[in-house]
Formats: C-alpha cells, sequence, structure tokens
C-alpha cells in the first residue's frame, strides 16, 4: 500500500521484531539447531503411538520429510509441518513487509524490538511435555488449516481486530498449556515491544515499525500496552493520506 511506501520514506530507520535477514543462513541454522534439537532419542520415542501416526500422515500430505527430522523438538516439527502446508496453499513467508522493506534498508539502519535468539529460544525451549501438547492440539485441528487461514485472512483483510485476537487464540489450543504458551507469544512479549517503542516516539529520530498483525489485536496488544504509556495512535485507512 502506498501508505507504507510513504512512511518508508519519510523515516530514517526501519524497526522489525526480529532482524532474521541479517544473519548469515549458517549462522541461523546453528541458532536453530542450539533450541529445536532434541537432547537425547528420536521423535518417535517421544510421542505415543497415535500422535505419531497422525503426524506421519500430515506429514506425508504435505511432503515433510519425517524420517529426516527424527533428532528434533515436537515445536520445530509443528512449526515446519504448518509452513509446508501455508506454502502449499500458495503464500510465500519471503514475500512478508519486513523482508521487503529490509532488502531496501542499509543493515545500520534496521534495528530489532527483540532478537532472533529470544525468539528461537520462545519457540522451541518451551518444556517437551508443553511442546508435545501443542502438536497434539494442532494435529486434532490441522485438517481445518486452510479455511483457519481463509477466515484470519478475511479478518486482516477487513481490519477485524477482534475478529483476529479470536481466531488466534481458538487456533493455538484451548489447553492450558496452549493458552500460557499464546501468553507467553503475544501478551508478554506485547507488552515488551510496546515499551520498546514508546521509548524510541520519546527520543527523537523517525522510525518506521513493523510487527505481525497479531500484535495489534486483543486485548493486550501492541497498540492498548502503548496507550497504557500514555500514546494514541491513528489508524490509517487504504484511503487515508499520511503525508503530513
Amino acid at each position: 500500500p502506498r501508505q507504507y511506501e510513504q512512511a518508508f520514506e519519510a523515516t530514517e530507520k526501519l524497526v522489525v521484531e526480529a532482524a532474521v535477514d541479517q544473519i548469515e543462513p549458517a549462522q541461523l541454522q546453528q541458532m536453530m539447531l542450539k533450541y529445536a534439537q532434541l537432547p537425547a532419542g528420536t521423535l518417535r520415542d517421544l510421542l505415543s503411538p497415535k500422535t505419531y501416526a497422525l503426524l506421519a500422515e500430515q506429514a506425508q500430505t504435505y511432503g515433510l520429510p519425517l524420517e529426516q527430522m527424527q533428532g528434533f523438538k515436537p515445536a520445530l516439527i509443528s512449526q515446519q509441518l504448518a509452513l509446508a502446508a501455508i506454502s502449499a496453499m500458495g503464500y510465500d513467508p519471503t514475500l512478508g513487509v519486513e523482508s521487503h522493506f529490509s532488502a531496501r534498508t542499509e543493515p545500520q539502519n534496521i534495528l530489532e524490538l527483540e532478537s532472533v535468539e529470544s525468539q528461537l529460544k520462545l519457540l522451541f525451549d518451551q518444556p517437551i511435555e508443553v511442546q508435545i501438547v501443542l502438536l497434539q492440539e494442532a494435529l486434532a485441528e490441522f485438517n481445518h488449516i486452510a479455511e483457519q487461514t481463509d477466515a484470519m485472512l478475511a479478518a486482516w483483510a477487513h481490519g477485524d481486530d477482534e475478529a483476529v485476537a479470536t481466531l488466534m487464540r481458538e487456533q493455538t489450543g484451548e489447553s492450558a498449556a496452549a493458552q500460557d504458551f499464546l501468553h507467553q507469544l503475544l501478551d508478554q512479549r506485547n507488552t515488551h515491544m510496546a515499551r520498546r517503542i514508546a521509548k524510541m516516539l520519546r527520543g527523537t529520530g523517525s522510525y518506521l515499525v513493523l510487527v505481525g498483525s497479531a500484535h495489534l489485536a486483543g486485548n493486550q496488544s501492541v497498540i492498548t500496552e502503548l496507550k497504557k504509556l500514555g500514546f494514541n495512535g491513528q489508524r490509517i485507512s487504504s484511503t487515508d493520506s499520511i503525508s503530513n
């Protein structure tokens, strides 16, 4: 949208959640292995026969090489399976807004709200029993991933924050483990991100801050957390101008 381009041209610094694109692939792989590898045993041994059978079925459907991934934690398997399914629907993660603008920004002008390593730790270093529960809940609903993704995209396109927040919580799972993980994944990070953004707003310079849409919806979003800190933003619609 032209408003993104206008904001990009008018600001000095690009701020992203974590500057993944600035890390060399080999270094990123080492960081992933640090958190995503099982300390011992195999995935097959870790999961119940029923759960493993469901996983194997979905892995075959989406071309996930499960036999080659036996040394990885359930959280990585969940992430890779979801990525494979979304890619099969035609979505391309390399076309994200962060990648689009990062490629046009000098590295010294890219700032982070959090580190890549902190994200990897959050995603892949949860207790194993929690990872198993999250994988089981994901597999139970995996046949509906296309409808869920379409519903999420429709809510996002219509700017329906309440629907985005509701869908996020429904898709994560209803167990206590799933809800606690979602609290860590969104609520706690939103508070941290808002504090970082507030510090920028109180200083000098101009910043274009990009975060995933899930961080902008719900009762503890980046938006609501910034309001608590005294900052009230203005929502920009496709018909609006931000030239002033």
